[in-house]
């Protein structure tokens, strides 16, 4: 690939018919960032989900028990602020769908321990231990495929 020696960002609503390598724009209609090279352009970065790829909304769990995770919020932070014990269940895909390669941060702020467990035909997979036993510590739940999650993270004080 060869980029010219000055970099051009422009914002349109169509490709360009005339353009010339190294320069990249935004395309206001496809949601596209695309490089010319070698006369041809090239997708970069699709913005549709932009805002959930790279920003992550923070929500609260308060109230001990059970509670399930849901689609909205993949790619986010799940701040478990609650004095008893919370069982977080990771739904399969047929009760709530999330895309593969998404991940929830889970981070522990109350003082009751947070369990983690699947919902019938899920596969957790984890290398110590499914319990945030320890205040102030994450985990990060990552989709690998439709029914299966890798836990990865602090693993404190395993029981």
């Amino acid at each position: 690939m060869r980029l010219a020696s000055t970099l051009k960002m422009v914002s349109l609503s169509s490709d360009p018919a005339i353009f010339n390598d190294g320069e990249v724009y935004f395309n206001t209609v496809a949601k596209t960032v695309r490089l010319a090279s070698n006369g041809a352009w090239i997708n970069m970065i699709n913005t549709t989900n932009l805002e959930t790829s790279f920003l992550r909304e923070v929500s609260s769990i308060t109230d001990g028990g059970s509670y399930m995770i849901v689609s909205s919020e993949q790619n986010s932070i799940l701040l478990v602020d609650s004095a008893s014990a919370t069982t977080i269940i990771i739904p399969n895909n047929s009760t709530e769908e999330i895309e593969v390669g998404s991940s929830i941060k889970v981070a522990r702020v109350g003082s009751g321990t947070v369990e983690f467990t699947e919902e019938a035909g899920v596969t957790l997979r984890t290398a110590d231990s499914n319990y945030l036993t320890a205040r102030w510590t994450t985990v990060e739940l990552i989709k690998i495929a439709t029914d299966e999650w890798l836990l990865d993270g602090e693993y404190p004080d395993i029981y």
